[in-house]
This record gives structure tokens, sequence and C-alpha cells, in this order.
């Protein structure tokens, strides 16, 4: 059994059995609490809040993913594959972003 913390979402629980008002992501969290906090008639609140900058996740994926290899990559987007369809995730634009050459994998 693997850890839970890796474990993908998908599995932890049925996300497609509950009438969700939103799903955060928290690579974009100023946007998104900017986004509940209106929802929530907080306009005050959200007016206070900073973007982020987006290429702050980037440099993460690109410094972990540089790491790896292609064949490893590929068993990854496998393994989450449900997990980045549940949340709009393209795994090709992922994968660009890293900034890891893996043209000849099948994602």
């Amino acid at each position: 059994r693997m850890n839970d913390h890796w474990e993908p979402f998908w599995r932890h629980c049925s996300p497609c059995l509950h009438e969700y008002s939103a799903v955060l992501k928290l690579e974009n969290i100023a946007t998104e609490m900017s986004w509940i906090l209106k929802y929530s008639h907080l306009n005050d609140i959200a007016e206070k809040l900073n973007q982020t900058n987006s290429s702050f996740s980037e440099r993460y994926v690109s410094k972990y993913f540089k790491q790896l290899d292609c064949g490893l990559i590929g068993r990854l987007f496998e393994k989450y594959k449900f997990d980045f369809i549940l949340f709009g995730y393209s795994a090709r634009d992922f994968l660009n972003a890293s900034g890891v050459d893996c043209r000849n994998i099948s994602i």
C-alpha cells in the first residue's frame, strides 16, 4: 500500500459524487482565495490580496522533474492520469512547463 500522501487523489474519495461549488488549485492560491472571498461576500478582504508569481510553481516543477528520466516521468503521469483529468490539468502542458525534453513519451 502506498503512503496516503502520495496516493492519487481520486483514490482517496469520490469527488464525482459531491456537488462542489469550487475546486481550488494551490498554484493559483491568491486568485483562488480572491474568488472564494468574493463568493463568500467578503469583497473588502479580497481586494487586499496580492497576486502571486505564477513562475513560482514552474520553478519547482522544473527543479524536480529535471532529476527524473523520461521513463519515470511517463510512469508518474500514468499513475496520476485520472487526477490530471479530474482537475483539468494537461500532462503535456505540465511537462512543457518543466523544461524537460521527453517528446518520446506518450502522455
